[in-house]
């Protein structure tokens, strides 16, 4: 390199902070199967108050595909709890509002754990999740719900070790994409379920979809080829079948 051209190095490093490649690798999607989230779903102890919260926690985690701050934060006038008709109002990076639906079933929990946990007469401003603190009611923290999830994550993955050991939220919200492109939603829908301010943080969904197909294709190629007749193993092959040691009985 030139004299020059080493006089213009300094503009080569600014321009690396702010230009992005091209082609940047892509993100590994960190999800778990159904399976593996009913089996984590098992662990909170329902005959517990903690246990209780702690599960209609990761039923609208999961549910929504939220991030852990947008929960800790969702307020009782955030919710509507009507069958049919039922949603929650995000506000999310950048001060995005997104509306989520929520199913009937997830309705049905979170009426069971309003009436328990803010009674008949529920203040709009009071956090759906809290924690009780001298007759006031505080924001959970993050790290504290990081490890109620961590403890649960150990002992599902005692009965699926696809459970990952080291569970956090974002593993969850990760899944809810997955399955929600595996149940036919298209990237735009998910984009914005999720509070995405780039399409390209979404495509990251569509290359689960791709491999998820190729996978099945295969599956049907092996299929397909386990099917077909054996033809060294047909009458007239006979002899050239045991030729190979391969026998009919």
């Amino acid at each position: 390199m030139g004299g020059a051209d080493m006089g213009l190095a300094y503009l080569y490093d600014a321009a690396k902070k702010h230009v992005k490649p091209l082609h940047e690798p892509q993100r590994e999607v960190n999800s778990i199967s159904n399976e593996a989230i009913k089996v984590l779903f098992q662990e909170p102890d329902l005959n517990s108050r903690v246990g209780r919260r702690d599960y209609a926690f990761l039923l609208l985690t999961y549910g929504t595909g939220m991030r852990l701050d947008e929960v800790l934060s969702l307020k009782v006038k955030d919710l509507t709890l009507v069958k049919g008709k039922g949603g929650v109002h995000v506000l999310g990076k950048g001060n995005k509002l997104r509306t989520i639906p929520l199913l009937d079933n997830l309705v049905d929990c979170l009426c069971l754990y309003m009436n328990e946990f803010h009674g008949r007469t529920p203040k709009a401003n009071d956090l759906v999740f809290y924690s009780p603190c001298h007759s006031m009611r505080a924001k959970l923290t993050q790290p504290a719900m990081s490890k109620r999830l961590k403890l649960y994550a150990e002992r599902a993955h005692l009965k699926c070790s696809e459970v990952p050991l080291d569970m956090h939220v974002h593993v969850l919200r990760h899944s809810r994409a997955t399955h929600w492109r595996e149940e036919g939603l298209n990237l735009v829908e998910i984009m914005e379920l999720l509070g995405h301010s780039s399409y390209q943080s979404t495509l990251i969904y569509q290359t689960v979809t791709d491999q998820q197909k190729r996978e099945a294709i295969e599956k049907m190629a092996d299929e397909e080829i386990n099917n077909l007749p054996k033809k060294w193993l047909l009458p007239e092959n006979t002899s050239l079948a045991e030729a190979f040691g391969i026998y009919t009985k």
